[in-house]
């Protein structure tokens, strides 16, 4: 992704209730000045946006394990 970047998500199948979001990156670069966000988790996707220097690959992982 690149700096200031926003991309939607969309899982492919729905989740039953609105499922707990992780991301992170690996850097392909010595800069390690950036952060990653999601935003507007849904039980269909949600919105991922990095700000600084992400040269890398941003990964992300959902689950409703333990959602009631």
């Amino acid at each position: 992704m690149a700096i200031g970047e926003s991309r939607a998500i969309t899982f492919p199948t729905p989740f039953a209730t609105v499922p707990k979001v992780i991301a992170g990156w690996e850097f392909s670069n010595g800069d390690g000045s950036c952060s990653v966000s999601c935003h507007t988790i849904t039980v269909n996707g949600f919105t991922i946006r990095t700000v600084g220097n992400p040269a890398g690959d941003v990964a992300w992982l959902a689950t409703d394990a333990g959602n009631p």
